[in-house]
């Protein structure tokens, strides 16, 4: 029995093929204008693919960059910390909590040498 021809025709079961070929439909292949409608919207399909794809691999870089900037930001904050030198790497999480008790240990000093006021450039 002669079947079909289609772009899905992977796709399709034999019983299909057979049943457009009994309603009437041409088995040489499909028309032109069919043709060129699915080349058409194969065509628009990539063109979106490729500007999400565009877009998300800009995104990533955007990205890439922030994070680079805020390990950087890290990395200075962690060399005015001090710390002993036996130890590994601070964590963000445990550089932050070490930046917090080493600013207040610094206003601490600072206010006993300026009379006594414990809040950041003598506010009340």
């Amino acid at each position: 029995m002669p079947q079909s021809w289609s772009l899905r025709s992977g796709l399709e079961s034999r019983e299909a093929a057979e049943e457009r070929t009994k309603a009437g439909f041409e088995s040489r292949g499909p028309p032109l204008l069919q043709l060129r409608l699915e080349a058409a919207s194969l065509h628009i399909c990539t063109s979106v693919e490729r500007a999400q794809r565009r877009r998300r691999l800009a995104a990533n870089a955007r990205e890439r960059r922030r994070m680079l900037g805020l390990n950087v930001a890290f990395d200075r904050l962690r060399s005015v910390i001090p710390q002993l030198r036996s130890q590994k790497k601070l964590s963000k999480s445990e550089t932050l909590q070490m930046a917090q008790i080493y600013i207040s240990r610094v206003l601490e000093l600072c206010s006993h040498g300026q009379g006594g006021s414990t809040k950041p450039y003598g506010g009340d």
